[in-house]
C-alpha cells in the first residue's frame, strides 16, 4: 500500500517537474501528443515564427566556404551519419513585461531582446551510449547556438563596432537521454546585459514532441574596442620599417581575416 501511495507521489511531482521544465523563454514546448509533427520540415513549420529571419546554416552556407580549416559544428560534423540537416533562424523575444522583468530595477541592466531557434536532424553516428547521442555533442549544439544569439544580441543592443563576444562558462543539464536518428528543436536566449559587459543566456534542446532534452545557461562577457584616440596612440608608438609612425597617419589595410564568419561575429 505505501509503495502504491509513493508511487503515485512520485509520478505527480514527475509530471509537474515536466510541466515547469516545458516552460521556456516566451515559447512554451508544445504538449506532446501523437499529433506532433516528428519529421523535420513539419518541425521547422511548427517552430520557426513568423516574424524570423532565416540565419546562413542551412540556407547560405558561403560564409564556410573560405575556412582555412573546418568549422566543427557545420563542416567536420557534417553528414549523414550526424548531422544531416539544419534550418536556423533569429527573431526579437515578445512583449515589454518579459523584458522589464528581466531587466529587473537595475539602472545598469538591460533587458536581453534576441532569440535564436534551430531544427536539426541527427544521424547514427553522434553517439555515446548504443543508439543515445553524445552529451558532449549535445553541449557543442547548445554553445554554437548561443554563440549565435549572443552574436545577434550584440546587434540588436547596438553595441560599439568591432565589439567581441566570447564565452565565460556554459552549464548544461541533462534531463533524458536523446535518441539518435531523430529531429530536435533548440532554442537559445539573451536573457540580460548587465553593465554593458556580461550577457547572460540560456538555451534548451527538445525532442519533436515538446519532451526537454538538456537545457542550459551561459555567461558571454563582450569586449568593446578601444577609443580612437587610444588606438592612434598606439599606432604611434609602435614602430614601422625603423620609425614611429605619426598619430595622423593613414591607418595601415585592416589584414584579412584568417577565417570567414557569419556577420553576426564579424567586427563592424
Amino acid at each position: 500500500m505505501h509503495a502504491r501511495v509513493l508511487l503515485r507521489q512520485l509520478r505527480v511531482a514527475a509530471g509537474a517537474a515536466g510541466a515547469a521544465a516545458c516552460a521556456f523563454g516566451a515559447h512554451e514546448c508544445t504538449a506532446r501528443s501523437a499529433a506532433a509533427p516528428t519529421d523535420f520540415d513539419g518541425l521547422v513549420r511548427a517552430r520557426k515564427p513568423e516574424r524570423a529571419t532565416d540565419l546562413p546554416c542551412g540556407h547560405d552556407e558561403s560564409w564556410l566556404t573560405s575556412r582555412r580549416d573546418g568549422h566543427l559544428m557545420w563542416q567536420t560534423l557534417r553528414s549523414e551519419g550526424t548531422l544531416r540537416r539544419v534550418a536556423m533562424w533569429s527573431w526579437f523575444g515578445d512583449g515589454e513585461d518579459s523584458a522589464a522583468a528581466a531587466a529587473g530595477d537595475k539602472p545598469s541592466t538591460k533587458a536581453g531582446l534576441s532569440r535564436v531557434g534551430a531544427v536539426v536532424e541527427l544521424g547514427d553516428r553522434l553517439n555515446g551510449h548504443t543508439g543515445l547521442v553524445h552529451g558532449g555533442y549535445s553541449a557543442s549544439l547548445i554553445d554554437d547556438l548561443l554563440g549565435w544569439a549572443a552574436g545577434a544580441e550584440r546587434e540588436a543592443q547596438m553595441l560599439p563596432r568591432g565589439t567581441r563576444v566570447f564565452t565565460a562558462n556554459l552549464n548544461v543539464n541533462y534531463r533524458r537521454p536523446m535518441p539518435h536518428e531523430a529531429v530536435y528543436y533548440v532554442e537559445a536566449e539573451a536573457e540580460r546585459l548587465e553593465k554593458g559587459k556580461k550577457l547572460f543566456m540560456k538555451a534548451a534542446i527538445y525532442d519533436a514532441r515538446g519532451a526537454l532534452i538538456a537545457d542550459a545557461t551561459s555567461l558571454y562577457i563582450l569586449v568593446k574596442p578601444p577609443p580612437p584616440a587610444v588606438e592612434e596612440v598606439r599606432r604611434a608608438d609602435a614602430p614601422a620599417a625603423g620609425a614611429a609612425l605619426a598619430v595622423d597617419a593613414e591607418p595601415a589595410p585592416a589584414a584579412a581575416s584568417p577565417v570567414d564568419v557569419p556577420p553576426q561575429f564579424a567586427p563592424r
